[in-house]
């Protein structure tokens, strides 16, 4: 095991050389080349570098060298933060699961989905919030009903809202402006929603348990934080699910199941940060492992 370790680590190492190398270069060439115009700069030089990152991930063979839990659970110990200069700028690049939080559009009112929405309004209860928040939700996630059958009245004073899934953050910032305004409470602020959810359209989405923090388990299982903590495993604890399950009561079991939680979710979220004393822009996706293929792209200036 220390060997495989030590032999992991010198891998890690050429890959952050090669990622440091190719993104510095990529970025001499951007700064040289347009000097002048200043926003188109930042997109300009916001695209090289996330190209160069995109085909050092499809390329590397320590991300196809991958197979286990455990191998991705090392990879993202020792890759995590890779801190860069060039030009006057500061680079930093963030390596993590993409499948650590709960995904907001997974309490969609479908088949076998409302044990899910149930076990939410029981972590809100834990939480000391209003369930009605779950109602509200709800509404917005399950699209347009005939004759006004909805949970809550929401459309009627707020009609512009998108009510076919949650698909942005600002989405859930508003809902919570809307809930506090009409129950007249902030109770919501006790739980930070961007750390609770990860908003993704993807229809397979699952929650890989090896990485799941213990609010995530909170959601799924509607339990204590006492319990939560006892399953977070911290990267490779839940080989299969049969490891998992090993840990669980029955209960407890039916709910993984209803989430359809995983234990090898091989998907990165790459985030990529660029600053100077003037400017500041934040580049973030997905990269999934085993397709080669990234998404859900996100960029802010």
């Amino acid at each position: 095991m220390q060997q495989k370790k030590g032999i992991a680590l010198l891998v890690t190492l050429f890959f952050i050389m090669l990622i440091t190398l190719s993104v510095g270069i990529g970025f001499a060439y951007i700064h040289d080349a347009s000097k002048s115009v200043k926003q188109e700069q930042i997109l300009l030089q916001d695209s090289m570098i996330v190209n160069d990152v995109v085909q050092i991930l499809k390329n590397s063979p320590q991300l196809q060298d991958i197979n286990s839990s455990e191998d991705f659970s090392l990879f993202l110990s020792q890759t995590s933060v890779i801190p860069l200069k060039s030009h006057g700028f500061d680079i930093v690049i963030h390596l993590k699961s993409a499948r650590s939080k709960i995904n907001p559009n997974m309490l969609k009112d479908t088949n076998g989905t409302k044990k899910r929405m149930d076990s939410f309004k029981i972590f809100l209860q834990n939480h000391m919030i209003n369930p009605q928040y779950a109602d509200m939700m709800a509404d917005l996630l399950n699209g347009e009903k005939a004759n006004n059958g909805y949970l809550t009245d929401i459309f009627e004073e707020h009609p512009e809202l998108y009510r076919d899934g949650i698909v942005s953050y600002e989405q859930l910032d508003e809902l919570g402006d809307i809930y506090k305004q009409k129950f007249h409470t902030n109770d919501i602020d006790k739980v930070d929603m961007q750390e609770l959810f990860y908003i993704s359209q993807d229809t397979n989405y699952k929650v890989d348990a090896n990485f799941a923090s213990a609010l995530t388990w909170q959601l799924l299982l509607g339990c204590s934080q006492e319990r939560a903590n006892q399953l977070v495993s911290g990267g490779s604890a839940y080989a299969t699910m049969e490891d998992l399950n090993a840990q669980l009561n029955d209960d407890e079991k039916k709910l993984v199941k209803a989430f359809n939680v995983s234990v090898n979710e091989e998907i990165l979220y790459v985030t990529i940060e660029v600053s100077n004393k003037n400017k500041q822009s934040f580049i973030g996706f997905e990269y999934n492992i085993k397709t080669k293929m990234e998404s859900n792209f996100v960029l802010k200036i």
